[in-house]
């Protein structure tokens, strides 16, 4: 598909609550999505999977190979149960990297940041925001903080995605933790990870 179709077909998205299915060049599966805003360079949706939402998430109009709407019986179903009472536009600005990032940062969550070319998947709090790299504050799976951010070049990321179920997860899990922010939360359990056999 050429750009301009990819774009017409989004604009079309927007505000039907019709789903849109997705292909991105780094994937063999493909997405459904609820279509918020886009322009030439990305398009914010909201993820939907099997009757759920499950997200925000940003990604490049250059990576997304083709389209197609869906006015299916599942779309129908979605609006039936309600499903389409949670699309809501959120307040983000995505006319740069940098005004993404800022309007994320104002949110206060957890982001989630991929670069699926390289396989890498960064998870935590922006730190800082520069003229071509975000700096992110990253947690590992064990829950323990990185000592330094993580920086990550803007032309490298192909999706930013917030208030899916794994981010949200872990952040209610650090505002109950005990750490030096919140002396008064509940004490982690010891880790089960267990030792390397050889």
């Amino acid at each position: 598909m050429k750009k301009e179709e990819k774009i017409k077909t989004l604009n079309d998205c927007i505000g039907t609550n019709l789903l849109c299915r997705c292909y991105f060049k780094y994937d063999i599966n493909y997405f459904y999505f609820y279509v918020h805003s886009v322009n030439d360079k990305f398009l914010l949706v909201q993820e939907e999977d099997d009757f759920i939402t499950d997200g925000y998430q940003i990604r490049k109009v250059s990576d997304l190979k083709k389209l197609k709407i869906r006015d299916d019986l599942c779309a129908h179903i979605n609006e039936m149960i309600g499903v389409t009472n949670a699309v809501v536009c959120p307040d983000v600005d995505i006319s740069s990297w940098q005004t993404i990032f800022h309007s994320l940062k104002k949110l206060d969550k957890f982001i989630i940041v991929e670069d699926t070319y390289n396989e890498e998947f960064i998870i935590g709090l922006i730190e800082k925001i520069g003229k071509n790299f975000v700096k992110i504050k990253m947690f590992d799976a064990e829950g323990n903080w990185y000592e330094k951010p993580v920086k990550k070049l803007y032309s490298e990321i192909t999706s930013i995605i917030w208030d899916d179920r794994y981010s949200t997860t872990w952040k209610k899990y650090f505002d109950l933790i005990e750490t030096p922010e919140n002396p008064r939360g509940i004490k982690a359990p010891p880790s089960t990870k267990k030792a390397n056999s050889f």
